[in-house]
């Protein structure tokens, strides 16, 4: 035997086809759509997602900063740089 993969559908199919008991789930087919009550609630909570959203959304957008505000962040950001340049020595 080599170091490949080895594929484990024939052997499941194998093993699947021999049993009996393998070859149909005991509870009956699985269901795959979900109750109308979760999509409800999944729904209602996207909707809330989107409005708390649409409301931020403006309050988010930075507007133009004073010249006070953009002064002490760029001497904060020189002194910080300079820090930085003491500690490396």
């Amino acid at each position: 035997m080599g170091n490949k993969p080895v594929d484990p559908a024939p052997y499941a199919e194998a093993l699947r086809a021999a049993d009996p008991r393998l070859r149909e789930p005991l509870a009956g087919p699985v269901t795959r759509s979900q109750p109308s009550r979760l999509d409800t609630l999944r729904e209602a909570r996207f909707a809330a997602y989107r409005r708390r959203a649409e409301v931020r959304a403006p309050a988010a957008i930075p507007g133009p900063r004073d010249a006070g505000a953009a002064e002490v962040s760029r001497r904060g950001a020189a002194a910080a740089r300079e820090a930085l340049r003491r500690h490396a020595r």
